[in-house]
């Protein structure tokens, strides 16, 4: 990896980053506009493109991978936090896995009559996760500094955990119940949303990240670490 250009990325980017992030949470609508395709020259191809079609901003992208790197480097500070896959490979993993839960928030909304458009649901849906990730990584850190490990393990007793992933579980928790309250309110003017539907979608929307945990993120994160450990070994 090259360190000196990643550090210029982040000093042209991180001033903005800084200012989107404490935005969300003080709002969290909408900080980037959807782009023209005819902004992206090389994204399709000029006689597929119409005036209408849009996609995501830039400098969203950009906002969600340093959101990636700033998450991963505090993570990695949490005393006894398994080691992370390689970065480019974590930023992939992390950006995908965003878009399908994005995709999945977009078929909620539309299933309680929401009108918003998929792309403006994307959209909003990587600023909150991105700035959620941050947000429960530094949290994360100050709990576990402040917890020693007996009190994490005995927080964690009985729960299907090995040693050295108490910490993992904080971060679980806390970005989980961030985002329970977060994205329903992000949710709120994209689909132009009563009360009444953005209470029904919180209650749905925290259904469906207790379910993900339990059957897809928890189980994955335990089998890629443990499967690393025994390779390692």
């Amino acid at each position: 990896m090259d360190y000196e250009n990643l550090l210029k990325f982040f000093g042209d980017n991180f001033i903005g980053w800084l200012r989107v992030t404490f935005l969300t949470l003080a709002r969290p609508v909408s900080r980037f506009e959807l782009t023209p395709v005819d902004d992206l020259p090389g994204l399709i191809a000029p006689e597929a493109r119409s005036e209408q079609q849009l996609w995501l901003n830039p400098r969203l992208i950009v906002f969600a991978v340093i959101s990636i790197i700033l998450g991963v480097t505090v993570n990695a500070l949490i005393p006894e936090r398994e080691t992370s896959p390689a970065l480019f490979t974590t930023i992939t993993v992390i950006l995908f896995y965003w878009f399908v839960r994005g995709s999945l928030l977009y078929v909620v909304c539309w299933l309680l009559q929401g009108t918003g458009r998929y792309l403006d649901t994307l959209s909003v849906s990587i600023q909150v996760f991105g700035t959620i990730y941050v947000v429960a990584s530094f949290l994360s850190l100050l709990g576990t500094s402040v917890l020693s490990p007996d009190t994490i393990s005995e927080l964690t007793r009985g729960l299907p955990v090995t040693k050295g992933f108490g910490p993992i579980l904080l971060f679980f928790f806390v970005g989980n119940l961030l985002l329970i309250i977060y994205m329903p309110l992000a949710m709120k003017p994209v689909h132009k949303f009563d009360w009444a539907r953005t209470a029904a979608l919180f209650v749905v929307w925290a259904t469906l990240l207790i379910l993900l945990f339990c059957l897809i993120d928890w189980p994955l994160y335990l089998s890629i670490h443990i499967l690393a450990g025994i390779h390692i070994h």
